[in-house]
């Protein structure tokens, strides 16, 4: 366990519109409990649970504000399998619970349930390939209709995200790489009305 104070930064006191200098230092008190097991490389499976509290959180609805008290618990889990030094997979799982600690409303932006599957595997000497498959499921957030002033609670719906990578190690320490981003072309929305890109696709060359 542990204690942390974050003190608010000068952006989120003083940007333009949405900037607030009344803005207090967060407090928090948090603790956490593991019990796992391994077999040297070949296995390793992990439970964690975790608690934190926090008064005085720094929040971005339409403006950066406090809220009173906020606390978020959960457990995370964690299995990768590696039999082969050429291969790797994994599978990783959180659920949390984050709420206002005085009304017991969600907080917003957090989801509930979020997965994430993984592969690794070494074609070749110097050919790499891996996949991950995301899921962020669905999360409460808030909508300002500029026209009559008002604030709604809204609902930002749950999606699928795959990304996979291809590197071919060129010359020692100098990899060609390929990577592609939500690759299924989903709708991805990590804020209500603002969506992320499509597929993106990046190349280059490590050294």
């Amino acid at each position: 366990g542990g204690s942390g104070y974050k003190a608010p930064t000068l952006y989120q006191r003083y940007v333009p519109m949405f900037g607030n200098p009344r803005l207090t230092p967060e407090n928090s008190l948090s603790f956490d409990a593991t019990v796992g097991y391994s077999r040297t490389n070949l296995f390793r499976v992990g439970l964690t649970y975790f608690h934190q509290a926090i008064t005085n959180q720094i929040d971005f609805g339409f403006a950066y504000t406090n809220s009173a008290s906020t606390r978020m618990q959960g457990v995370e889990f964690e299995a990768r399998l590696s039999p082969d030094p050429r291969w790797s997979a994994g599978l990783s799982y959180t659920f949390l619970d984050a709420r206002n600690a005085v009304t017991g409303a969600l907080l917003i932006r957090r989801p509930v349930h979020a997965a994430t599957l993984y592969g690794d595997l070494r074609l070749l000497d110097r050919l790499s390939v891996g996949v991950s498959l995301g899921f962020t499921g669905q999360r409460t957030d808030k909508y300002f209709d500029s026209l009559t002033y008002a604030t709604t609670d809204v609902a930002v719906p749950e999606y699928w995200k795959l990304d996979a990578r291809v590197s071919f190690d060129l010359v020692r320490q100098v990899t060609l790489y390929v990577r592609g981003e939500n690759l299924l072309d989903q709708k991805v929305s990590t804020v209500y009305g603002y969506k992320n890109p499509g597929i993106l696709l990046y190349g280059g060359v490590k050294v």
